[in-house]
């Protein structure tokens, strides 16, 4: 409060303010006779009226000049907050807080200001105002950067309406948004990048639709990126490896994809320099993605992968830069949150099963005999089956696949169906039950009591037996299914 009180005063001092009857208003009059007032909103259509929306009560006010003038430091009336000052108890205006801040900390010139279209009169214009009478210079600040309107459902967003969304609440789903007068809709969860892709959907400093319409297109593009670099992930795993036995030289079809990835690269970057058009380089990658969907499907085997490669990577790079994805792998989307590794596994496994698969289709068209069929199976199993089976968590004794490790008291790795330990606890929870009816019945009598201890124990008998026999049943099944490829 201290600063605020001596800013004003050096306004005043500079000739640009005056006291009334315990308040501090802004002389517009004098200072526009030396500086240029409502440089952002010179065209507004209603001034007086955007001034009273803007200052709200501080607008009215005895001796005040003009009514254009607006306050600097406004008396308080009887139970308002009140701090004391040169001109009696009051409280600051609206504008003069943030004119002091940013001054104090960033001094006579700041670069870049920023805020919603909506503070751009009067409130960004009067700071501006303030700034350069206290400075006596004549520009505040370089550049100004208005955000447009976020529209919610088919209104504007607004405080006192209540017609907004936390983050959180659109990420867990389940808010309820008006889509008109009458009609309402639910909204289902949406993920962190459906949200950035939809930011990127509109200009920075446009009206932004918020609707259930708008995120379903963004949840749309999502899914044409996802399905693009899932496409090239497969190539990668493919072809990779072969790039050095396939004849590399280009064709037409390759000139054009390559044209296509260096026209985008020239469009995508004058858009991010025509005012961070995003919405504008977003369609462009969808074209470039498009383009390189159609080549692939053209060429077939004799696409070109490190082509391939040169636009997915370049997309992959400006989704990092605009923050849509922040994973840190070549291509986004692909790799899921703590998924790591285990993806890479599994699509080796998965590598595995196909080839072995198309093996046995060329076995079949050729009319092999069964011994061959067993031989090949032989081979994977040994071979590329063996060298997954050291990375693969499998349960020790059936050998079934866990991708969530079972590791508890049963002393190693097991699946529940295998695992001493849960195979344990169940036995000590069903001994404990047999246990307390027994009890009971040992108080009616002992020769009842006999007699149910033998019922139990033949129940118990048979229903472990079963349970064994059940169990160890799945776990010849499941082990089939993992080594009986043949």
């Amino acid at each position: 409060m201290p600063q605020i009180v001596s800013y004003i005063e050096q306004i005043i001092a500079n000739g640009y303010a005056y006291e009334a009857r315990g308040s501090v208003y802004f002389d517009i009059r004098e200072f526009s006779k030396k500086h240029a007032y409502r440089k952002l909103s010179w065209n507004a259509a209603s001034v007086l009226a955007a001034m009273a929306e803007g200052e709200g009560a501080l607008a009215s006010g005895e001796g005040k000049k003009s009514e254009m003038d607006f306050a600097l430091w406004k008396k308080s009336k009887d139970g308002e907050p009140s701090w004391v000052s040169p001109w009696g108890g009051g409280r600051p205006g609206w504008h003069i807080e943030c004119s002091v801040m940013a001054s104090e900390l960033l001094g006579d010139v700041l670069d870049i200001h920023g805020g919603g279209i909506d503070l751009c009169f009067p409130h960004h214009d009067n700071e501006l105002a303030q700034a350069e009478a206290y400075f006596g210079h004549q520009q505040w600040v370089n550049y100004f950067l208005h955000s447009g309107h976020l529209y919610i459902g088919y209104q504007k967003m607004s405080k006192s309406l209540k017609n907004f969304f936390t983050i959180r609440e659109v990420l867990n789903g389940g808010s309820v948004m008006k889509i008109s007068e009458d009609e309402s809709v639910t909204l289902p969860p949406y993920s962190a990048r459906q949200l950035r892709i939809l930011f990127m959907m509109h200009q920075w400093d446009q009206p932004m639709y918020f609707s259930k319409d708008t995120l379903d297109v963004a949840v749309g593009k999502e899914k044409t990126f996802k399905d693009f670099f899932g496409a090239v992930s497969g190539l990668a795993r493919e072809d990779l490896k072969s790039v050095a036995d396939k004849n590399q030289a280009w064709g037409i079809e390759d000139v054009a994809l390559n044209k296509k990835v260096e026209e985008t690269q020239r469009a995508v970057a004058a858009a991010l320099t025509d005012n961070f058009n995003t919405p504008q380089v977003l369609l462009k990658l969808q074209e470039l993605v498009g383009a390189v969907n159609v080549y692939m499907n053209t060429c077939g085997a004799d696409a070109k992968f490190l082509l391939i490669n040169k636009a997915a990577c370049y997309v992959g790079k400006i989704f990092k830069t605009l923050g849509i994805d922040d994973d840190s792998t070549t291509f986004p989307f692909v790799a899921s949150q703590g998924v790591g590794d285990q993806e890479e596994l599994l699509a080796a496994a998965l590598d595995a099963f196909c080839a072995f698969r198309e093996t046995v289709r060329v076995g079949a068209r050729s009319k092999e005999v069964a011994e061959w069929f067993t031989n090949k199976a032989a081979e994977c199993r040994a071979g590329t089956l063996a060298r997954l089976s050291t990375q693969v968590l499998s349960c020790t004794l059936c050998l079934h696949v866990l991708w969530r490790p079972n590791r508890c008291d049963g002393g190693g790795r097991y699946c529940c169906c295998c695992c001493p330990h849960h195979y344990h606890s169940y036995r000590l929870k069903s001994s404990s039950s047999s246990s307390s009816s027994s009890s009971s019945s040992r108080s009616s009598s002992s020769s009842s009591s006999s007699s149910s201890r033998s019922s139990r124990s033949s129940r118990s008998s048979r229903s472990s037996r079963s349970s064994r026999s059940s169990r160890s049943s799945l776990c010849r099944r499941r082990s089939s299914l993992v080594k009986g490829v043949d």
